[in-house]
């Protein structure tokens, strides 16, 4: 798919990764931003399929609301770079 660039099937855990819409019916996001998470109360993974534009809405959500982001610590930093 032209823009989307080959990326490993599994990417690491809470990375996003660009993958196509294998069946995009008519009107659908030909792309989706895929990012897997673990919700521990459920003690499940769950993986998340964002569009564009709900990537966008989440952008203004973060910048409407600093106090409730993390900052990453060193560890985060350590394994962001694996």
């Amino acid at each position: 798919m032209e823009g989307i660039p080959e990326l490993p099937d599994r990417p690491a855990f809470g990375h996003l990764q660009l993958v196509p819409n294998v069946d995009a019916r008519f009107g659908s996001a030909s792309h989706y931003v895929r990012v897997l998470t673990y919700d521990p109360e459920a003690e499940e993974f769950i993986t998340l399929l964002l569009t564009e534009a709900d990537m966008r809405t989440q952008e203004h959500r973060r910048s409407m609301n600093p106090e409730e982001c993390i900052e990453p610590g060193p560890m985060d930093k350590l394994k962001a770079r694996v």
